[in-house]
C-alpha cells in the first residue's frame, strides 16, 4: 500500500503546489529521519533489530573458552541463528525450546569442568511453562550470576508495560562457578 499512498501524496503535491510543497519537504524530511535512525539503530519499537549481537557473541568469545563453558540461548524469544553466525559457528550451544535441553543443562551443571554457562534470553519470559526462568533458577543454584543488559527501554515504553516492567529488552546472563 505504501507505494500507491506515495503517489497519491506525489500526485496531490503536483495539483496543491503550495500545500503540495510543504508536504513533499515533511516526507522527505520523515525519510531522511528514518534512515538516520535506522543506520544508527535508534527509535526500533521490535528491539530485536538493533540487538548487538555481535557485541554480545564478542563477549562469550572474549570471557570463556569453548573447553569450559557452555551457552543457552532462549529459542523462545531470541534468535539463536544469528548467535550461531556471529559466533562463527565456533561455539555449540542449547536452545530453550527443545525438548532434549533440560537433560542437556542438567549434564552440564553436573560436569566439574563447565565454569561458565551464558544464557542468553529476552526478560520477557514467553517461553512454556516459563522454561527460561526455570533455567535460570537451575542455574542459580549452582553457580553465581552476572547479568549484562541490552537495549534499555525508553521512559515511554517502561511507562506503557507497567511498574513491574523490566528495564532492558535482552540479557546475557553469565552464570560462573
Amino acid at each position: 500500500m505504501l507505494p500507491f499512498f506515495l503517489l497519491l501524496v506525489a500526485q496531490g503535491a503536483g495539483a496543491c503546489r503550495r500545500w503540495g510543497d510543504f508536504a513533499v519537504a515533511a516526507m522527505l524530511l520523515l525519510s531522511l529521519s528514518g534512515i538516520w535512525s535506522y543506520f544508527h539503530k535508534t527509535g526500533f519499537r521490535n528491539k530485536q533489530y538493533p540487538l548487538p549481537i555481535q557485541q554480545i557473541a564478542g563477549r562469550i568469545l572474549r570471557d570463556s573458552r569453548d573447553v569450559d563453558s557452555a551457552i543457552l540461548v532462549d529459542s523462545t524469544n531470541s534468535d539463536p541463528i544469528a548467535l550461531l553466525y556471529a559466533l562463527n559457528r565456533q561455539r555449540p550451544f542449547l536452545q530453550t525450546a527443545l525438548p532434549e535441553t533440560p537433560a542437556g543443562l542438567t549434564r552440564l551443571l553436573a560436569n566439574p569442568q563447565v565454569r561458565t554457562v551464558w544464557f542468553l534470553r529476552n526478560t520477557h519470559d514467553v517461553s512454556p511453562t516459563a522454561l527460561n526462568s526455570q533455567f535460570q533458577t537451575q542455574l542459580r543454584a549452582h553457580m553465581t550470576e552476572t547479568v549484562h543488559p541490552y537495549e534499555p527501554y525508553t521512559p515511554l515504553e517502561h511507562f506503557l508495560m507497567g511498574s513491574q516492567a523490566p528495564r532492558y529488552f535482552h540479557e546475557l546472563l553469565e552464570f560462573r562457578r
